[in-house]
């Protein structure tokens, strides 16, 4: 019975610890994503300038 609810405990933390890394890697890409959106948007604003 204990062994039960030791792999119960296991197997919770690791589902745990998966939903952590897609939720950094998820903010991750948004954060490239507006990162590289913002830099294009200002090489755009100075090919305007020019």
């Amino acid at each position: 019975m204990v062994k039960r609810n030791i792999v119960v405990a296991i197997i919770i933390i690791v589902l745990f610890i998966l939903l952590a890394l897609v939720g950094y890697v998820i903010y991750a890409i948004q954060s490239r994503v507006s990162n590289f959106n913002r830099q294009r948007q200002s090489d755009e604003e100075d090919d305007v300038d020019v």
